[in-house]
C-alpha cells in the first residue's frame, strides 16, 4: 500500500500544477501520491502524516519557551548594574 503525502500548511500556498499550467491550493484532507506531478513539482510542500506531526511537535516545543521581557513596562522601575571599572 502506498504511502500518502498530505499538504504540510493547507490553503496557504498556491502551487503552480505542471500539467494544467493553473495554480492550485491543496486543502488538508487531500491525499496525494509521491509521484504525484504537483507533489514532484512542490516536494517541500507535502509531508507524510508522521512528518507533518513531528513538525507541528517541533513548533510547539519551540513557542512553548518562556521569553524574558527586554523592556521596562510602563510604570516599572527597571535595577540596572554597571560594571565596575
Amino acid at each position: 500500500m502506498p504511502e500518502y503525502l498530505r499538504i504540510r500548511e493547507p490553503g496557504k500556498h498556491a502551487l503552480l500544477n505542471p500539467e494544467t499550467g493553473l495554480h492550485q491550493t491543496p486543502k488538508g484532507e487531500e491525499q496525494f501520491t509521491a509521484d504525484h506531478p504537483l507533489v514532484k513539482a512542490h516536494p517541500w510542500a507535502f509531508g507524510t502524516e508522521a512528518e507533518i506531526a513531528a513538525d507541528k511537535a517541533a513548533r510547539e516545543a519551540v513557542t512553548s519557551v518562556p521569553i524574558e521581557q527586554a523592556t521596562a513596562a510602563p510604570g516599572e522601575k527597571r535595577q540596572t548594574r554597571r560594571p565596575a571599572r
